[in-house]
C-alpha cells in the first residue's frame, strides 16, 4: 500500500493494516499481510486527509512470492500546480562517495532511509561523514514523460544530481552555480525513474550549532510556474528593499546636514543615526528573502541581528535628546542588554533572535513613559 496520508484497510471486516502518518504518495510504502478466502472478498480502504488531495495504490501479491521493488515517490501531472518537495524520510543514504551510486540499477534496499535536509535531530546513525549519497526513486505518469519540468534546490553544502545515472547539475561549488531560478528537469521515455545526489557539506556541526538545518531539500513544479514565481518574488522584494532602504537614507543624510550646521541640536544626529542603522536592518531584512540558499541567508541574518541594537538605542538616544540634557543612567542600563542580546542573536541568529524582543519591549515601554512624564510636566 501507499497513500496519501494516513491510510486503514479492512479485509473481510478485518483491520489488517493501520499508518496515521502524514506523508506524500510513494508506491510499495507499506507492507503487510491479510488472509483472503477462495471466490469473492472484500477490502475497504480508509484514507485520512486533512488538507489538499488524497490517493493511494494497493496491490497483492503471494506472501510466498514478495515483490522486490523499493517504495516510489509518485509524481502525477495535476500535482504540478504547485511546487512538490521532494525532501522526506524515503530517501536511500549511503556514506562515503562511489561514483556507481549515481546509476539506476544497482541495489539500495540495504541503504538506510534518511530525510536529506539532516536536522539536527535527524542524522544517520553512525553520523554524518562529510559526504554522502542520497536517492530517491520515482513514479510519474505518462503525461510528464518528455515534459519538461521546473527544479529548485535548497541546500547548505553542495551537491551532485544525477538522473537515471548522467549527471545534471552541480549546486554549490560556485557562486554562479545557483541563483535561486528553477532548472529544467526532464523524465525521459520511462515512468520509473532514479534521482541521484552526491551531496557534501564538512561543516555540519556550524549550520547545526547555528540552529538550521545541513541538508538539502528539492522542490519541483511546472517550469513556467516556478521560474515566473521566482521573478516575481525577486522583483516585489528588491522593489520593497530600494524603496524601504532609501527612504528612510534620504531623511538621516538630511538630518546628518543639518546636525553639520546646526552642531548643537544633537537630535539631528541621533535622528539620522538612528534611520541609517534602521535602513541597513531593512536591507538585510529583504536581503534574506532573496537569499539562494542557506549560507547566505545565514550570513543576512547575522547582519540584520547585528543592526538591530544600534537603531533602537539611536531611537532612545532621540527620545531622550527631545526631553533631557544628557542621557539618563536608564538609557545604559538599557544598552547593556541590548549589545548583549544582540551579540548572542548574531552568534545564533535562529535560536536566540526571538531574544531580542526583550529590548523592543523595554525600550517602547520606556518611550511612553518619557513622553507621558513631559506631557505631565508641562502641564504642571
Amino acid at each position: 500500500l501507499g497513500s496519501d496520508d494516513g491510510a486503514a484497510v479492512w479485509i473481510n471486516g478485518k483491520r489488517v493494516h493501520y499508518n496515521p502518518a502524514d506523508r506524500s504518495l510513494f508506491l510499495d510504502q507499506d507492507r503487510f499481510e491479510a488472509d483472503i478466502s477462495a471466490g469473492s472478498n472484500r477490502c475497504l480502504v480508509k484514507i485520512t486527509q486533512g488538507l489538499g488531495q488524497w490517493r493511494f495504490a494497493l496491490r497483492a501479491f503471494p506472501a510466498s512470492r514478495p515483490a522486490g521493488i523499493t517504495p516510489r515517490f509518485y509524481i502525477a501531472s495535476h500535482e504540478l500546480s504547485t511546487t512538490i518537495e521532494l525532501s522526506n524520510n524515503l530517501w536511500k543514504y549511503h556514506p562515503g562517495d562511489d561514483p556507481a551510486w549515481a546509476m539506476p540499477d544497482i541495489d539500495d534496499s540495504a541503504w538506510q532511509s534518511l530525510n536529506p535536509a539532516l536536522g539536527p535531530a535527524a542524522l544517520p546513525p553512525g553520523g554524518w561523514e562529510g559526504t554522502g549519497w542520497f536517492r530517491l526513486h520515482i513514479a510519474i505518469d505518462s503525461t510528464l514523460i518528455n515534459r519538461p519540468l521546473g527544479l529548485s534546490i535548497w541546500q547548505a553544502g553542495t551537491s551532485h544530481l544525477y538522473l537515471d545515472g548522467k549527471w545534471i547539475y552541480t549546486f554549490g561549488e560556485n557562486r554562479d552555480d545557483w541563483s535561486g531560478m528553477p532548472k529544467v528537469l526532464t523524465f525521459e521515455q520511462k515512468q520509473h525513474h532514479v534521482l541521484a545526489v552526491r551531496y557534501s557539506n564538512p561543516a555540519i556541526e556550524t549550520y547545526h550549532h547555528d540552529g538550521v538545518n545541513a541538508g538539502f531539500t528539492l522542490q519541483l513544479g511546472e517550469l513556467n510556474r516556478m521560474t515566473e514565481a521566482r521573478i516575481h518574488s525577486e522583483r516585489t522584494f528588491l522593489g520593497y528593499q530600494m524603496f524601504f532602504t532609501a527612504l528612510p537614507l534620504a531623511i538621516g543624510l538630511l538630518h546628518l546636514i543639518f546636525f553639520i550646521f546646526l552642531p548643537g541640536l544633537r537630535q539631528n544626529l541621533y535622528f539620522a543615526l538612528f534611520l541609517f542603522f534602521y535602513a541597513a536592518t531593512i536591507f538585510f531584512d529583504y536581503q534574506m528573502l532573496l537569499s539562494a540558499d542557506i549560507e547566505q541567508e545565514l550570513f543576512s541574518f547575522r547582519l540584520h541581528c547585528a543592526m538591530l541594537p544600534f537603531w533602537v538605542l539611536f531611537q532612545l538616544c532621540f527620545i531622550y535628546s527631545l526631553f533631557y540634557r544628557k542621557l539618563p543612567k536608564t538609557f545604559w542600563l538599557i544598552a547593556v542588554v541590548a549589545l548583549c542580546l544582540g551579540a548572542l542573536a548574531v552568534y545564533q541568529p535562529e535560536r536566540n533572535f526571538k531574544f531580542f524582543g526583550i529590548v523592543y519591549i523595554a525600550t517602547n515601554i520606556e518611550i511612553i513613559r518619557v513622553i507621558i512624564m513631559a506631557i505631565y510636566r508641562k502641564k504642571e
